[in-house]
């Protein structure tokens, strides 16, 4: 019995529906969600509010997984009762997978009112940018600025819950995977393991560089200004080109490339200080940028971050392309596009470089590319991962030294280099700038490597403990704490609990103010000391709260009764006995 939070709601379903209307909006549509199969049965009016109820429950599900909730089973659904042909009384149960209540809570009406408009409006480029905005403003902005969610989140999760991983969500974004002794906090893609000095060295662009030349690590020699003359006089002493870029932050953003006068540098100043007030002006170097993804002193990918670009078809110009681009940027959620690329000296300038004007006609498939630099402002090209065999054996120490000198056991090393086959010190090569909790998930190549990262974190288990259950009186306590003296002997550090006590490995009291056997679990299952755990049920608690865990590795049960609910007790704890996965840990 896995604990569950159930919501009572009224929903107006419509007495016929166009399942493929709401199909379209669904499935071809920017909201993009996994086809499910259409629900059938012979009453018209029931077949109509099954097929609203189906489409919503994976709609909503959907919904929540975009803002970041791991929420990776749908909804169960239970008609309570029908007012009126119309109208229905819903009890809607959600698996707790994450402790996300109250967004639970808060996606429940704006989903079904969308899902309602679905139905209602016939699908129209000018319909879709109405609902689109509508579900930003009432379902994405609010439930993501309350998740505290990032991209990697989800896939990372996704990975977790695969390998039958516990999770459970800690607040402020930050999620517990495994159990006790076991378990690993995750935020992002950074874990407990990252230290806050990685944190402050990886934002500061200007102190990192000073660390890594003071290692013989190839980094730039910075000039720190915070006004344009003291931008001028650095640019005179160091000359052009130069990269102009904020000294705070990361991923990008803020920064120019190919510097090559005054004029260029006042707009490229103007721009860094939009995201810092202390600007760098560094000389620049050529080469391909690469982000090298480290994780626990290991390479897990490596993936060369290029610019935004269109792509030739072999019969548009670019300004067709252009407009292509931008019209798939309309038909996306509005916080998944990309900004559209403007007819601004940027692009005219990346054009330039490439020998193109805007009438040309790129060959099919050629790679015209818009913007300098890649950025999660601008996005990127989208690119193969760089093979990890194509990347020399001193460029991936490269890597795994910088992580280890910022003190980051999850580390995004972004590196300019001519060709990475070759040693870094072979050639012109510049680390510039290494980042803390970078993102998995985005490109192909990283969501390959996601299997890895949580591979590795729990050494290839679950990150599971033993759980091992007596049902009972005093008998059970006695046989528990029999059990509890077996792991001593093993040298595994078990702790023993009822609903009114708790012992620790070595059988003292372990004081905790909770007087339920599920809070006195939950609370030990956080407690990085604790290897084993004995759960002695002596009430029919679980009848009424749930279970105090997800699954069990054994049951031993007395001959004493619980309360009275004997057998009712055991089934539930049997069927956690049964769920115990075969990759277990334990």
């Amino acid at each position: 019995m896995q604990r569950s939070f159930s919501y009572t709601l009224d929903v107006t379903i419509p007495l016929h529906m166009d399942n493929e209307r709401v199909e379209q909006w669904l499935w071809q549509s920017g909201f993009a969600m996994s086809h499910v199969a259409r629900p059938s049965t012979p009453d018209a009016k029931a077949g109509a509010a099954l097929c609203f109820l189906t489409y919503w429950q994976y709609f909503y599900q959907s919904m929540l997984l975009e803002v970041g909730v791991p929420l990776f089973v749908a909804p169960t659904i239970t008609v309570l009762a029908r007012p009126s042909d119309t109208r229905y009384q819903l009890s809607v149960s959600v698996p707790e997978l994450s402790g996300h209540y109250a967004l639970y809570q808060a996606a429940l009406q704006p989903s079904i009112a969308l899902l309602q408009q679905f139905a209602a409006l016939p699908y129209s480029d000018q319909t879709f940018n109405v609902l689109a905005k509508q579900a930003g403003e009432t379902l994405y902005q609010p439930l993501k600025a309350a998740s505290l969610s990032g991209i990697s989140t989800i896939p990372l999760m996704r990975q977790a819950w695969l390998r039958n991983v516990p999770i459970q969500h800690l607040g402020m974004g930050i999620f517990q995977l495994g159990q006790g002794a076991k378990r690993h906090l995750l935020r992002k893609s950074s874990t407990e393991q990252d230290s806050v000095m990685g944190l402050l060295l990886s934002e500061s662009k200007l102190n990192s560089a000073s660390l890594f030349r003071s290692l013989g690590l190839p980094s730039a020699e910075h000039k720190m200004v915070q006004s344009i003359e003291q931008a001028h006089q650095a640019a005179e002493s160091m000359g052009y080109p130069l990269v102009v870029k904020p000294e705070h932050g990361n991923r990008s953003e803020g920064i120019t490339l190919d510097v090559l006068n005054p004029a260029e540098l006042n707009t490229a100043f103007m721009y860094a200080q939009t995201i810092s007030q202390q600007v760098l002006i560094e000389k620049q170097v050529n080469g391909l940028s690469y982000r090298l993804f480290v994780y626990q002193g290991e390479l897990l990918y490596v993936h060369c971050n290029q610019p935004r670009c269109v792509i030739g078809d072999g019969a548009s110009t670019i300004r067709q392309l252009l407009e292509q681009d931008a019209q798939v940027q309309r038909q996306r959620l509005p916080w998944q596009r990309y900004p559209e690329i403007p007819l601004d000296q940027e692009t005219l300038t990346c054009l330039t470089k490439q020998s193109y004007t805007l009438e040309d006609c790129p060959e099919k498939g050629a790679n015209v590319f818009v913007r300098k630099v890649a950025s999660t402002q601008w996005g990127a090209a989208e690119r193969e991962g760089t093979p990890l065999e194509h990347v020399h054996p001193e460029n991936r120490r490269l890597a795994l030294r910088v992580a280890k000198a910022t003190a980051l056991t999850t580390a995004g090393v972004d590196l300019i280099i001519s060709d990475i086959s070759r040693p870094w010190y072979e050639q012109a090569s510049l680390i510039t700038e290494v980042n803390y909790a970078p993102m998995m998930g985005v490109s192909e190549v990283s969501r390959l490597a996601t299997p890895r990262l949580i591979e590795r974190l729990f050494d290839g288990g679950n990150g599971r403990i033993p759980i091992d259950v007596f049902m009972g009186d005093e008998q059970a306590l006695e046989q528990a704490i029999t059990r509890l003296k077996d792991y001593q002997d093993q040298g595994v550090k078990a702790y023993l609990t009822s609903h009114q006590q708790t012992l620790d490995s070595v059988g003292d009291a372990f004081h905790l103010p909770f007087e339920t056997l599920q809070e006195r679990s939950k609370a030990l299952l956080r407690h990085v000391g604790v290897e084993a755990l004995i759960l002695v049920v002596q009430t029919d608690e679980v009848l009424r709260v749930g279970a105090p865990v997800d699954q069990i590795n054994s049951l031993t049960v007395s001959n004493a009764n619980v309360s009275g609910a004997v057998e009712s007790v055991q089934r539930v704890y049997q069927a956690l006995l049964n769920r115990k996965g075969t990759d277990s840990d334990a």
